[in-house]
């Protein structure tokens, strides 16, 4: 045997060697996985999102995502995207000035751009383009998925810089639901709650949850004599899934919400003297103050 013989007999054995390696890793993998330090019992736990539309594990599909449960948010008392913010990492969330109700996402830098342009991230309620940012719309939610990145070949709306889905939850075949109340200072007092009524089991089933809450508004605008920074709306949904043949599902969300919110305060840090002046000789026909 000469010596490119025994240099092609070795490389192969050595390949050889490298795949049964690589097979005995990857079987020792999948027969031992690793168990995930919030699984029970070592069990794997396993996240269903919609990001592609559809349900799926968020282990398996191509798409940086943030899932939040429902159940997360009503522990954290997550009550707005203010909140919302605290359990997504890739979201920032910058209020309006003078409002509460209207919060502008951002994700990986891009946001809602200046002269009414599309939205660089798009919120999606029940996977229809809607802005739930405000109270009222953070309760009896399946769950919150921040999608990171482009969206717009599975989504109503192209955005550059991602989406959030709020995915109310929906009716199941059995009776039951929940109540919260919470109270607090400035007269604050809120009672959120669901009802899950099987009307006719696994044809059609309805859920109805409502949010309600007031509060005192801590700040008080002596031009117009009111309170901000208050609280207050009544928030009503109900939904029903009807599955009127094997095969076929449709899902119907009825949403309500009444916000009496006056909005929030703003401080007065700095006032430039210069247009005060300009302002001043415009109409007394001299500046109020007098240079140095």
């Amino acid at each position: 045997m000469n010596r490119r013989n025994r240099l092609g007999g070795a490389c192969l054995t050595a390949l050889l060697c490298t795949i049964a390696s690589q097979t005995r890793a990857q079987t020792q993998t999948e027969a031992a996985p690793s168990a995930s330090p919030f699984a029970p019992h070592g069990a794997i736990e396993t996240v269903v999102v919609t990001a592609r539309r559809r349900s799926e594990d968020v282990q398996k599909i191509p798409v940086a995502v943030t899932a939040i449960s429902g159940e997360e948010i009503r522990k954290t008392s997550t009550k707005s995207a203010m909140d919302l913010q605290n359990l997504a990492p890739s979201l920032s969330v910058a209020a309006n000035l003078g409002s509460r109700d209207s919060d502008v996402f951002t994700i990986r830098g891009q946001t809602q751009p200046f002269g009414g342009a599309d939205p660089g991230v798009q919120p999606y309620f029940a996977e229809v383009p809607f802005n739930p940012s405000g109270p009222g719309s953070y309760f009896d939610l399946d769950s919150v998925q921040v999608l990171n990145g482009p969206q717009g070949t599975l989504f109503g709306r192209n955005t550059t810089g991602g989406a959030i889905l709020f995915e109310p939850r929906r009716p199941e075949d059995s009776f039951g639901g929940y109540i919260d109340g919470e109270l607090g200072n400035f007269r604050m007092g809120e009672i959120q709650g669901a009802l899950n009524l099987p009307v006719i089991d696994d044809k059609l089933l309805v859920r109805a949850a409502a949010d309600i809450a007031s509060r005192d508004g801590y700040t008080r605008d002596v031009s117009f004599n009111e309170q901000l920074d208050n609280v207050g709306y009544d928030s009503f949904r109900v939904g029903a899934l009807m599955r009127p043949v094997k095969g076929l599902e449709n899902y119907l969300v009825f949403v309500y919400l009444h916000d009496r919110n006056n909005g929030t305060s703003a401080e007065l840090t700095g006032v430039n003297v210069a247009t005060i002046d300009n302002l001043a000789t415009e109409i007394l026909g001299q500046p109020c103050t007098t240079p140095p």
